[in-house]
């Protein structure tokens, strides 16, 4: 039995009145018991809610949690990768250091050796002024000797030519070694000046003896020959030609004759008049 119900057993037992005026209040009270029934319910689902807030809340609080947690791991491994990396920058640098006072002895032994190689280059060019100087004195020695030195040959050909025996005998002595040999027949004065020691230039107009003067010296160092005369003025002139026609054939060669300008020939010589 509860307690309404006692209550109302109660009631009976008493007047009709007082069970009316008691009735009120326990409906009163019922109301008052329902309303806090009610409350106690919105307590509990805000205490729910509270309680799944507070859940959530302490999920939120775990992930937070987990994330610093995560953080600080994530701060530990970059810290970690600093330290190596500040490690390695510091071996980095004495490695540096170590390699600088390397390239600084290298360079000085370089600078040493090149300060060596440049004496060594002026040692070698002291040397070769000087071998230089002592060629250049023994050459002028030799030049000297050479000047001095008289060049005389003896032969048929000079004692009667005695103008070619003082060209050879005064090469040594002229400031000059060239030589002009005008009219130079088959060059037999060109040939012995060659021997001398002269640079010859030789002039002779015959076309003929011309040939023959190239045939004889072409090719011979210091000389140089021209097929024409050699006169005080341009322009040109008549070459005569002497032919010899004896039947004893007195000379050998007689174009020896020939000449620009005419002159006395004996009888057998006579002259064909040719332009050079």
């Amino acid at each position: 039995m509860n307690l309404r119900n006692g209550v109302k057993q109660l009631l009976k037992m008493c007047g009709h009145a007082f069970v009316g005026t008691v009735h009120d209040r326990l409906n009163d009270v019922d109301r008052e018991l329902s309303q806090i029934a009610s409350q106690l319910g919105d307590l509990k689902a805000a205490a729910d809610s509270l309680a799944e807030q507070q859940g959530d809340l302490k999920a939120a609080a775990d992930s937070l949690a987990e994330q610093q947690g995560d953080l600080k791991a994530a701060t530990d491994s970059l810290a970690e990768a600093d330290g190596a990396l500040l490690q390695g920058g510091i071996r980095t640098l004495e490695e540096l250091k170590s390699v600088q006072a390397e390239l600084r002895r290298q360079d000085a032994e370089a600078r040493q050796r090149w300060n060596k190689l440049l004496d060594a280059v002026a040692q070698i060019e002291g040397v070769q002024n000087h071998l230089r100087r002592a060629f250049e004195k023994q050459t002028e020695v030799v030049e000297n000797e050479l000047v001095r030195q008289v060049c005389v040959e003896s032969d048929d050909y000079e004692a009667v030519n005695v103008e070619t025996g003082l060209l050879t005998f005064l090469y040594s002595y002229l400031p000059t070694r060239k030589a002009l040999d005008v009219g130079a027949h088959l060059g037999d004065v060109s040939d012995r000046l060659l021997r001398a020691g002269y640079e010859v230039y030789a002039f002779e107009p015959a076309p003929a003896v011309f040939e023959k003067l190239k045939q004889k010296l072409e090719g011979r160092k210091g000389f140089t020959a021209f097929q024409s005369a050699l006169g005080s003025s341009e322009g040109e002139a008549l070459l005569h030609m002497a032919t010899d026609l004896s039947e004893a054939k007195w000379y050998e060669d007689p174009t020896l004759l020939s000449s620009l300008v005419t002159h006395s020939m004996p009888l057998k010589f006579p002259s064909v008049t040719r332009s050079p």
